[in-house]
């Protein structure tokens, strides 16, 4: 048997919604509050400092430091000045084992590029446990190679460093002097000027490191190996779309050179190419010899002869037979002298010869005019 329907007060009933609603908005802003509360910490704080994890954490980081630098200007290299660089030299030493606070202080820019200075590269070898420490030695020379105190400064003066992988690594040495110093042009520089003995050390014992543990290193570059190679300048890039319109409207026009076109050569008389086909019936040239023939003489076709080839070429048909340079070739361009020579062949090549008539060797330069 159905219960009867409990009647329901619309009073009541608009009060629960409400006050449901009520405590509804009060767990809408707890939450609210207690997730901007999370995004604040998302940078973890440990024993070892702050753990950047995300890119949004080395932003934040970033500006952090850039707010820093109002009362610690020297808190970075001078040339990292934005937020951007700040990343990067913090991912740059990230990548070698260093924490955010040691990247920057032990990453410079040296003509443009990142790169390790100081103690940093020997700090990481270290922390690697592949360097035997018991092997390692850093001391000075002189000329003779003996070992001396750092005192005295004269051109045989070096430094030299000794290294060894472990664990069965060799020994390595690596040396570098003020010759060396002087050949590579850093005597001039107020570092080398100030400290050589400081530089020279560090100078051989980077490129030790770099020889024996690239790995370890990564290929990163080392500030006292770079510093003497001279920067190259990069035009200013353009901020703005207005700018590089500007820059564009500001670029001078391009020079174009003219080519001066040559004078076309005197166009072939209508009785020379006459004669130059005529010739060529007589002699029954084939008309793939008789293409040679014409792209010997830098044409396709008779009509792309000049006068003075056009005559040439039918002194060389008029006389099959090898013919002395200079006055003896004779330019047949009369109408009766061209019969007389006519006559003078047909007597000398009759009819029943024409087939042979055309293999008969013309000489022109060095070959035949048919071969």
């Amino acid at each position: 048997m159905n219960e009867p329907a409990t009647k329901v007060n619309p009073e009541e009933y608009v009060a629960s919604l409400r006050a449901e609603a009520k405590h509804l908005k009060q767990e809408i802003s707890t939450l609210q509050q207690n997730g901007k509360s999370l995004l604040d910490q998302t940078i973890e704080a440990t024993e070892r400092g702050l753990q950047l994890r995300t890119l949004d954490d080395y932003w934040r980081y970033a500006k952090y430091v850039i707010g820093a630098r109002v009362d610690m200007p020297n808190l970075v290299s001078k040339d990292i000045k934005t937020a951007e660089a700040i990343v990067i030299a913090v991912q740059f030493g990230a990548e070698v084992g260093l924490s955010p606070m040691q990247a920057l202080q032990n990453v410079m820019v040296v003509n443009g590029r990142p790169s390790l200075w100081g103690d940093a590269p020997k700090a990481i070898v270290l922390a690697s446990g592949l360097f035997d420490g018991k092997s390692a030695r850093e001391f000075w020379i002189d000329e003779s190679g003996q070992e001396i105190p750092a005192m005295g400064i004269h051109e045989s003066f070096g430094a030299i460093c000794r290294v060894r992988r472990l664990p069965d690594g060799e020994v390595v040495e690596r040396a570098f002097t003020l010759a060396m110093a002087r050949t590579a042009g850093l005597l001039d520089k107020d570092t080398w000027k100030k400290y050589p003995h400081r530089m020279l050390q560090l100078r051989a014992r980077s490129i030790a490191l770099r020889d024996v543990f690239p790995d370890v290193l990564k290929g990163l570059p080392i500030a006292e190996e770079i510093a003497e190679v001279e920067s190259v300048p990069t035009a200013s890039q353009p901020t703005s779309l207005q700018e590089l319109t500007k820059k564009l409207k500001n670029l001078p026009e391009p020079e174009v050179e003219t080519q001066q076109p040559k004078p076309p050569h005197p166009p072939l008389s209508g009785k020379l190419a006459g004669s130059l086909l005529d010739a060529r019936d007589r002699l029954n040239i084939p008309d793939d010899k008789w293409n040679d023939l014409l792209r010997r003489y830098g044409c396709l076709d008779v009509a792309g002869l000049s006068e003075a080839k056009g005559n040439e070429l039918l002194a060389t048909l008029q006389f099959p037979e090898p013919v002395p340079p200079g006055p003896a070739r004779r330019i047949v361009d009369d109408d009766e002298e061209v019969e007389k020579v006519k006559k003078r062949l047909r007597e000398k090549y009759p009819p029943k010869a024409k087939a042979e008539v055309a293999e008969v060797a013309v000489p022109v330069e060095s070959g035949s005019l048919f071969s």
